[in-house]
């Protein structure tokens, strides 16, 4: 399972980084802290997941993703958010599998990006 996690704030990113190598250590996780990056991996790259912060500077989670939706048009998306606003409605608009609230809780997280692949398999099988 090959994974693109994209948080502006790299103490985040170093957190997730730890739950996932300690729960997951099979999976093939990427963690970038600039969104114009994660779109570029986007672009060329595939996923087939994409966890990523709701609010960064310069290009926010949703903008970025609406650039790539195209490309990873059944990727599953999980959002994480400090903030309760228009952000996560946006995103549940965009197809969100998920939208987690900060700070995530590593069992939910685990629990989440999971159910998230499973669905994509299941997807997959029905095809």
């Amino acid at each position: 399972m090959k994974l693109l996690v994209i948080d502006d704030d790299q103490s985040v990113l170093a957190v997730i980084a730890e739950m996932i190598r300690t729960s997951r250590p099979d999976w093939e996780a990427h963690y970038v802290g600039d969104s114009a990056d994660a779109l570029n991996r986007l672009i060329t790259q595939h996923y087939d997941l994409v966890l990523s912060d709701l609010h960064m500077p310069n290009l926010d989670g949703i903008s970025m993703i609406r650039q790539a939706k195209d490309l990873l048009p059944r990727t599953p998306i999980v959002f994480l958010t400090g903030y309760k606003d228009r952000y996560a409605e946006a995103a549940w608009d965009l197809g969100a599998f998920a939208v987690l609230d900060k700070p995530i809780h590593v069992e939910l997280l685990i629990e989440t990006l999971e159910a998230a692949l499973r669905e994509m398999k299941s997807l997959d099988e029905d095809q």
